[in-house]
């Protein structure tokens, strides 16, 4: 049985276009796996950084995800900063020197409006539930993949390791032959 880009990206935890997620208080151990963080890509079932106590990190390849989910931030009363893109950042520019070397917070999309490809929220009050709500929204806006049951992942396993199985073969015969 051949499995295809979907079922990969399900086994190995991969989420459409955001490359990071982390806020601490809800991605050291998430309640269900809408909370989970994200790092490189991959969805991660404990994500922890260092001073990612008290906001919640984002960072995307996609401008019109970037641009949608500040948009929607502003509409669940959560506050968006470090983003020339930002509703709320006191002077719309990127602190220098306050992330790290590399970090999406010092990239920018091409065109107009300006957007960056890194983003932190906040919120005033109730702020790890506001923000749990928050990451949720994320996940299922840009597509959680869904493993449904434990039996689907275990096929899902066992699916994998017949097709590395099968390559480990197909290599030996390649040297035999």
């Amino acid at each position: 049985m051949k499995l295809t880009i979907q079922d990969l990206s399900e086994a190995t935890g991969e989420i459409s276009k955001i490359r990071e997620l982390v806020y601490n208080p809800v991605t050291r151990k998430p309640q269900n796996p809408k909370q989970r963080g994200i790092e490189g890509g991959q969805i991660k079932n404990s994500v922890v950084w260092g001073g990612h106590e008290d906001h919640l990190h984002v960072a995307t390849t996609d401008k019109r995800i970037m641009m949608d989910i500040i948009n929607q931030a502003a509409k669940m009363g959560v506050k968006s900063t470090e983003n020339p893109y930002s509703k709320d950042d006191p002077d719309g520019k990127i602190k220098i020197g306050t992330h790290t070397t590399g970090s999406y917070h010092y990239r920018n999309f091409e065109g107009e409006p300006l957007v960056g490809k890194g983003v932190d929220f906040n919120a005033d009050t109730n702020e790890v539930e506001v923000l749990r709500k928050f990451i949720e929204w994320i996940h299922t806006e840009y597509g959680t993949p869904q493993i449904n049951t434990a039996t689907d992942m275990v096929q899902k396993e066992e699916e994998i390791k017949i097709n590395e199985d099968i390559s480990k073969i197909q290599s030996l015969m390649k040297k035999i032959l």
